[in-house]
């Protein structure tokens, strides 16, 4: 948090001078209502005149330092939010993928949308306001000794009993929380595969299952909040009988001064209003306490995903040495001619699960077209992970080969060399335009039109709005053929020099996928094309088949 802290430091800083303005207004205040009763009463002489314009004046400056305050609040909070989800949100794109399949999607939401949002409210807003309030009781304490020493020891006395009671009562809140935080991320989780997943729900008619397991989420969120509340009646009720106790005494002690003439009535007016103003902010220090605890707890859950370990491919290792630079540019154009290699890879899940690749070896020589073929089970996923850098290899190499001999770690490209096409429809919401540049920004119309009709997606073109037509969330408004033709266009635009095929044509016809992949070997002469296919039409154009099982075998194909 410091670093967000630091990046707003003189606008945090203006907020606590705000702050503290408004705390200074406030027992500035005390000694006007003071001084004007004392003068209306004769208890005291001075320009009564004078009092009651600076008492206006005073409200007016409240009035706009508390405007000010708040506008600035709202500015600081936001930006602070937005700056933490936009770091968090990075972070885990360059997070190890498969550390971050062990969250669940819908926790994952919850902990960038809610926990920042309480994280940032405890930084933004609840500390300043502690601060104010600690500041607020230290002023009020002094003016009442000022006024009356014996009175402001006795409160002093009954105020530490409402820490004390506050203390005693947070690490076990702080349990509790944590148990309401972990059940609100396994409803958020409810909602949002429900969501994800309506289709299914509504074409089983699964409505009164989801419902249940939903309900029965939502219920235990009810009881984990109830447990908490029951927790907190407690010290609340003791803490507020702490507050009634300290009015009392100041009551009393302020109705027999006067009845004695110890005390003017503006002074014990001046008390009423000090005591008020001391018990305000104590309570609010329930509220305060809670953002802490819930801001704390935030804290840790964020913490926690960005703990995840980096991905190993998120960045490059190479820019220091200009001749690897110049070398890595040449090969992403395809200028130089290079094999990626698999050499005898070994791979399994865990540690307690059985090995998905063992001893495999394989190389895709640029300008290549390979088939990936096996039942189910045997690594075809497992292997395009790999491919892409999303998993690494426990023995055996992934490297970049060039003629010589000369060889280079996978990282020397990394995923820059790769473009993916996934099985199914991955298209985002938007334009059928945002989706293509997706791959790359600076693609003209040209390209767009030249890689769509590649992929037999030229019917974006007799679409009312073409390139500008509207996508709905997986592609809503197209099939699922044009959808897969549009993701296999989009590939097409990344300027790399291997693609990567996943079951991509699963939803065209036969003769829309000859079309497809004749075009596509046509068109990618100098790239390396890979397709996991279980369909018998890529078979034909392949240069080599690899055939996943429990041997692994790799011949050319004729």
């Amino acid at each position: 948090m410091k670093q967000y802290w630091l990046a707003y430091r003189w606008l945090n800083i203006l907020n606590l001078v705000l702050g503290t303005l408004g705390v200074v207004l406030s027992l500035c205040f005390v000694y006007l209502f003071k001084a004007a009763i004392d003068i209306a009463t004769g208890a005291q002489a001075g320009n009564l005149i004078l009092i009651l314009v600076c008492y206006v004046v005073g409200t007016i400056l409240e009035r706009i330092i508390g405007f000010s305050s708040g506008w600035l609040s709202t500015l600081l909070f936001t930006k602070t939010e937005n700056d933490m989800r936009m770091a968090l949100f990075s972070r885990l794109m360059n997070s190890d993928w498969q550390r971050l399949q062990e969250y669940h999607s819908g926790d994952v939401q919850g902990r960038i949308s809610k926990d920042v949002e309480y994280l940032v409210g405890m930084t933004v807003n609840t500390f300043p306001a502690i601060f104010s309030m600690l500041f607020q009781l230290t002023g009020a304490f002094v003016f009442l000794g000022i006024l009356d020493f014996r009175l402001a020891l006795c409160l002093l006395l009954i105020t530490p009993l409402v820490f004390l009671l506050r203390r005693l009562y947070i690490r076990k809140q702080r349990e509790l929380t944590h148990k309401v935080r972990e059940q609100d991320a396994e409803v958020l989780s409810r909602y949002q595969e429900a969501s994800q997943h309506f289709l299914v729900i509504k074409t089983h008619r699964a409505y009164s299952i989801m419902r249940k397991r939903l309900g029965t989420a939502q219920l235990e969120m009810e009881k984990r909040v109830v447990q908490k509340l029951k927790y907190s009646v407690r010290p609340f009720l003791l803490m507020r009988l702490g507050f009634d106790l300290a009015y009392l005494v100041v009551f009393v002690w302020g109705v027999i001064g006067l009845q004695n003439e110890w005390i003017t009535y503006g002074a014990l007016m001046a008390y009423v209003q000090l005591v008020a103003r001391v018990q305000s902010p104590l309570k609010n220090l329930s509220q305060y306490v809670n953002a802490v605890i819930q801001g704390h707890i935030a804290f840790e859950r964020v913490v926690a995903l960005e703990s995840i370990d980096r991905d190993v491919y998120s960045q490059e290792d190479i820019t220091e040495d200009s001749s690897l630079r110049v070398l890595r540019e040449q090969m992403l154009r395809g200028s130089i001619a290079f094999t990626l290699s698999l050499s005898n890879v070994h791979y399994k899940y865990s540690s307690n699960s059985r090995k998905i690749l063992e001893d495999f070896s394989c190389n895709f020589p640029l300008g290549s077209v390979s088939a990936i073929l096996g039942e189910t089970g045997t690594g075809k996923t497992t292997l395009v992970r790999m491919l892409l850098g999303l998993i690494t290899p426990q023995e055996g190499r992934i490297e970049w080969c060039l003629e010589g001999g000369r060889s280079y770690p996978y990282s020397l490209l990394g995923r820059d060399a790769l473009a993916y096409v996934p099985q199914g429809n991955t298209l985002l919401s938007g334009t059928i335009r945002d989706n293509l540049l997706l791959a790359f920004p600076d693609a003209t119309e040209e390209q767009m039109q030249s890689a769509l009709y590649v992929a037999a997606a030229d019917f974006v073109f007799s679409l009312p709005l073409g390139l500008d037509t509207i996508c709905h969330e997986f592609g809503g408004g197209l099939s699922e053929g044009q959808a897969q033709r549009i993701c296999i266009a989009r590939a097409l635009l990344r300027p790399c020099p291997i693609l990567i095929f996943d079951e991509s044509t699963s939803a065209l016809d036969v003769a829309t996928e000859e079309l497809v992949i004749k075009r596509l070997i046509s068109y990618c002469q100098k790239k390396t094309l890979i397709f996991i296919t279980h369909r018998p039409a890529i078979l034909e154009h392949c240069t080599q088949v690899v055939q996943l099982e429990r041997l692994y075998k790799f011949h050319d194909h004729e």
